[in-house]
């Protein structure tokens, strides 16, 4: 009796912590308008460069995410409108590729999942939400 007691209550357990409650959870938390506070790569931009002109939007219930920046400068892509999915802490962006994600402190951390053959296309990102 015991053991169907310990098996049942480990099933539980186990459905409890799957990977979909993890990502409606996570997802959730991403929703609303970032706008861009720093930006570590090797780029050039300007010291004066205004980051809180590049903005990230995410609507969870379209999976839709709106891209804004000036014309002339961009770090995740062109200003437009991308669909996207999430699994576990990776977005993938239509047609842009993907970025780890982590929220700590309230801020987005954005990290391009990237390629280890091309030396200098490490991009960090870090939002603050609106």
């Amino acid at each position: 009796m015991k053991t169907i007691i310990i098996l049942i209550l480990s099933l539980g357990f186990i459905e409890s912590c799957s990977e979909e409650t993890i990502s409606s959870k996570t997802s959730t938390d991403l929703e609303g308008k970032w706008s861009l506070e720093s930006a570590v790569c090797f780029c050039y931009f300007e010291d004066d460069l205004d980051f809180s002109e590049h903005t990230v939007s995410f609507n969870n219930s379209s999976q839709k995410l709106t891209i804004t920046n000036p014309e002339n400068t961009f770090f995740v892509s062109k200003s437009d409108e991308y669909n996207y999915s999430i699994d576990g802490n990776l977005i993938t962006i239509e047609t842009v590729g993907g970025y780890f994600y982590e929220i700590k402190d309230g801020k987005l951390i954005l990290t391009r999942d990237d390629n280890p053959q091309i030396a200098d296309d490490e991009l960090t990102l870090t939002y603050i939400k609106d």
